[in-house]
């Protein structure tokens, strides 16, 4: 028995839902639900983060179809009890799961499991800065599944060996020259792997992707050191996130301002996934901040369809002459 972690959605997947589920639920929890009520066993058990009304709903669904449920609720607002409130529910959970595979859970379990990820995470952090530099040999979508594939693996040792290779790979060759490509930032809702749809689309549509500013990004590259205990080690994975489960999203609009300080892009692309309007909440918080230091925005709501990409190139393209004609009028100036 091996844990696995739904990266993504399909569309085929998502269209078996559609007797089950609203047409506007959002694709990642259609396919989600999808998945997992085609593959469950009696012996399986599902752990569900409360990040949005959906997920609360699909956890109902599935527990009164008999399939073992644990919901974990993330504290939706940051106060002086939150913290405590997430240490209980991390509690909850790892006694549910102990319960579930009839094991206890160990310390130096947690330690040796901790020293792997940060081992993982540290070299997935290399990888992130050296293969932002060499688009020539690695193009953004690859470099995009690469990182996600941290969440994938069944072997996080030796993962982290191919990675390394992959890194002292990469140093052995000189660093590309500036390219004129515009650059952005691409930000919002989280672009899961198969579905890359949208950095393929941005890619064709000439625009350099300097940084991509979701959860499950972050989430990829945020090493914490093994030396901290198990609620340290927690609490860094709360004060971090900056999912949709909060009712003001201030973790997302410092990091989406902090990459716009550090990688100095030409423009913003804000992704909404259709169905995710949670997202939509914090756009004109984070269009206004970027409007103080003078980046445009640019708003990208799709789904896992393929219908809309011509649409959506022509908007990226126009968006990219617009980055291109304020740099020509910067040199002017």
């Amino acid at each position: 028995m091996s844990p696995c972690f739904i990266a993504g959605g399909s569309l085929a997947v998502s269209s078996v839902t559609d007797n089950e589920l609203p047409r506007d639920t959002d694709p990642v929890n259609r396919s989600s639900y999808g998945i997992l009520t085609n593959k469950l066993t009696e012996k399986s058990m599902v752990i569900i983060p409360i990040t949005d009304d959906s997920s609360r709903k699909i956890s109902y669904i599935l527990k009164t179809k008999g399939v073992k449920v644990h919901t974990v609720d993330i504290p939706p607002a940051d106060s002086s009890l939150s913290k405590s409130a997430w240490n209980y529910q991390t509690e909850l959970c790892v006694e549910a799961i102990a319960k579930h595979l009839k094991k206890p859970f160990f310390t130096h379990s947690f330690k040796k499991a901790h020293s792997l990820v940060y081992e993982a995470k540290t070299a997935l952090f290399e990888f992130s800065e050296l293969s932002r530099r060499r688009t020539d040999l690695i193009s953004y979508p690859l470099r995009m599944f690469i990182i996600y594939s941290y969440y994938c693996t069944a072997n996080i040792t030796e993962w982290t060996k191919k990675l390394r290779q992959l890194n002292d790979k990469i140093k052995e060759f000189k660093e590309e020259s500036e390219n004129n490509k515009n650059s952005v930032l691409l930000a919002g809702s989280p672009i899961y792997f198969p579905n890359f749809k949208i950095p393929y689309l941005l890619n064709q549509a000439g625009l350099k992707i300097s940084a991509n500013i979701d959860y499950a990004a972050v989430k990829a590259l945020n090493p914490v050191k093994p030396d901290k205990d198990y609620f340290d080690f927690m609490s860094n994975y709360y004060e971090n996130d900056c999912s949709s489960a909060y009712a003001k999203n201030d973790r997302l609009c410092r990091y989406v301002l902090k990459a716009a300080d550090k990688y100095k892009p030409d423009g913003i692309v804000f992704h909404i996934l259709k169905g995710q309007i949670e997202y939509d909440y914090e756009l004109s918080r984070i269009e206004n901040m970027l409007g103080e230091r003078n980046i445009p925005l640019f708003r990208l709501e799709t789904d896992y369809n393929k219908q809309d990409i011509e649409q959506l190139r022509i908007r990226a393209e126009a968006f990219g002459e617009v980055l291109q004609q304020r740099k020509f009028t910067e040199v002017s100036r």
